[in-house]
């Protein structure tokens, strides 16, 4: 995965997308991971932003 993740950051820096852009991709791939965890294990979604959602492992 880190090889995948290096080749995917690079290439998209290579067309141009600035740094804060990709903090902005990562952050929703991030966030659509956790909601799809969430859905998976019974959990229901928590609203973005809130603590369970940066840290669905803490209660």
């Amino acid at each position: 995965m880190r090889i995948l993740a290096k080749s995917l950051v690079r290439n998209l820096q290579s067309q141009g997308y600035e740094v804060a852009i990709l903090l902005s991709l990562i952050t929703e791939l991030i966030e659509a991971v956790t909601v799809e965890m969430q859905r998976a294990t019974g959990r229901s979604p928590q609203p973005s932003g809130s603590p369970r959602a940066a840290h669905p492992h803490k209660r």
